[in-house]
């Protein structure tokens, strides 16, 4: 099991394709093809620290000094559109965790609707669900697909402005193209956006 003390040390070194797969590998999702995705600059960074976050809002059950800087150098990672990343197109994967780390962190501590941190969770969300209403919605490739569910399928501000039936449809297709050690991430999605 990963401790605070471990996530600290390993956001302090930057090592954050250790930590994503420390944390996966706790009861998380462990699929190869979502270890690929997130581990890959630029979105190690927010994933991580989007994981680090909700493991740590877990493990810890109060404010700490770890959360705020892990929300501190998570909301560094945002750029202008919303998103999280520094790449010029939509790091979905990426977002839906940062934004899952914000949102918890938002619900455990109940931060203020002025904070940083809460107006980095709306901006955050209203790009994301804009762009899941979008004709684009359609291109979104599957394993982001999957992951923006598993993240958010089951957080009410985002089910009542998006339609999740057409997600799992589209996740459903996709399934078949999969490789068995892959086949855990839509059943994570379905599990929670169900």
């Amino acid at each position: 099991m990963i401790s605070p003390q471990n996530i600290s040390r390993m956001i302090k070194s930057k090592s954050y394709r250790p930590l994503i797969q420390r944390i996966l590998g706790n009861g998380r999702c462990y699929a190869p093809a979502v270890i690929s995705r997130l581990c890959q600059p630029p979105l190690d960074a927010p994933a991580a620290l989007g994981l680090a976050l909700q493991r740590t809002v877990e493990l810890t059950y109060s404010s700490s000094p770890l959360i705020d800087d892990l929300v501190y150098k998570l909301l560094k990672h945002q750029n202008s559109s919303g998103f999280f990343g520094r790449s010029a197109s939509p790091e979905l994967a990426a977002s839906a965790i940062a934004l899952r780390g914000l949102q918890v962190g938002m619900a455990q501590f109940e931060e203020e609707a002025s904070s940083p941190a809460r107006q980095a969770l709306d901006r955050g969300m209203a790009t994301l669900i804009r762009l899941l209403n979008s004709d684009a919605v359609q291109s979104i490739d599957h394993i982001d697909t999957a992951v923006i569910l598993w993240q958010l399928g089951d957080l009410q501000l985002f089910r009542v402005r998006v339609d999740i039936a057409q997600l799992l449809k589209q996740l459903k297709h996709a399934h078949a193209d999969l490789a068995d050690d892959d086949i855990l991430l839509p059943g994570y999605a379905q599990a929670v956006a169900a």
